[in-house]
């Protein structure tokens, strides 16, 4: 009897011990595997300098805290980019929490990267964004973010640091929700100034924003922002239910390269579903039950001495219940009307 106890009791601490972090080659590239029981492990080796390209941290199932800023500095390769990402859907979860006054991450200068599969759990109380690009007013370019989820933060995506540059940054399949009663929005790319920081063909796509209401004065609480001289930016498929701001808000283009919205749904708004200013095309968007026009185009942070020009509003749907009663409303476009397509919207 005695030895069968010693048996099972053997089994439990083995079942029970603390996994060690691992290290291992899967298809030509360098595998840092973490565990929630190895601490900020992760996060050392996240921010080691000069990480090789071809790195991937893979951080199981579980949940992660740390209460510290953490500034990775990326430098990965087209073929080889940096990698950190959580476990297979299947296999549950990786949740890092930010116990500090910061945000959750904060990635300067830097391309060539991946995240996917991490839920990102930020320190609303202390403003604090999720994932924060461009800091400082560096470049990042060839990026993917995807698969992640962003909650409990002020900003839960941005690049607006004054003179930051976004390019070819791509989000796909994030989802939004519970920030702060502060700025309070899901994506903003860009600065209030054309030549302070903009974002430059990127892609927002295939997105879940919702629940944004704490904030509602001014823009706040938006989904998607793109910011004044921003170009060449595409934001696709996305939902927006239950918002303070706008589903989807793009400035004025500065005549660098027209963006477009396209496919995106807005069901309940505190604002207009849709707004531009100029050089945005919004096609095949459907926007339901806004507190002011479903799609608005306005004189917001247009070109000094610009007003709304070169918009295309095609084949999108609107409909409207308990408020306000408009479909589109454009506001200060006299004289620039030949620049304007509107067709085929019900």
């Amino acid at each position: 009897m005695r030895v069968l106890l010693c048996l099972v009791a053997m089994a439990v601490v083995m079942a029970t011990a603390v996994r060690a972090a691992r290290s291992y080659m899967e298809e030509g590239r360098t595998i840092f595997e973490y565990g929630p029981d190895d601490g900020v492990a992760w996060l050392r080796k996240a921010e080691e300098a000069a990480l090789p390209a071809g790195t991937t941290i893979r951080l199981l199932a579980g949940t992660y805290t740390y209460n510290e800023k953490f500034k990775p500095s990326w430098a990965g390769s087209r073929f080889q980019p940096i990698v950190l990402e959580g476990p297979q859907p299947t296999d549950g979860m990786a949740k890092i929490v930010q116990m500090a006054g910061q945000n959750s991450i904060d990635v300067g200068a830097s391309s060539n990267w991946i995240i996917r599969r991490v839920h990102f759990y930020g320190n609303q109380a202390a403003g604090g964004s999720g994932i924060r690009l461009g800091e400082g007013g560096s470049t990042v370019e060839n990026v993917l973010v995807e698969d992640v989820v962003v909650e409990h933060t002020d900003t839960a995506i941005r690049c607006n640091d004054g003179g930051c540059l976004c390019r070819n940054v791509t989000i796909r399949r994030a989802e939004v929700f519970d920030t702060g009663c502060g700025t309070g929005e899901g994506i903003y790319f860009g600065t209030a100034s054309a030549d302070s920081g903009h974002a430059k063909e990127c892609i927002i796509e295939d997105s879940f924003f919702r629940d944004t209401t704490c904030a509602t004065s001014g823009s706040r609480g938006s989904a998607i922002q793109i910011k004044t001289g921003s170009s060449n930016n595409i934001v696709r498929r996305n939902v927006c239910r239950n918002l303070g701001g706008v589903c989807v808000l793009v400035y004025d283009d500065y005549d660098r390269g027209r963006n477009v919205v396209e496919g995106n749904v807005c069901v309940g708004s505190n604002d207009h579903c849709f707004q531009g200013t100029a050089g945005v095309t919004f096609r095949n968007n459907v926007a339901v039950a806004a507190k002011f026009a479903g799609i608005g185009i306005l004189n917001n942070s247009a070109k000094p001495g610009k007003a709304p020009r070169n918009v295309t509003i095609a084949n999108n749907s609107v409909v409207q219940r308990g408020g306000s009663t408009e479909c589109l409303r454009i506001n200060s476009a006299a004289g620039n009307e030949a620049t304007f397509s509107v067709a085929n919207n019900a």
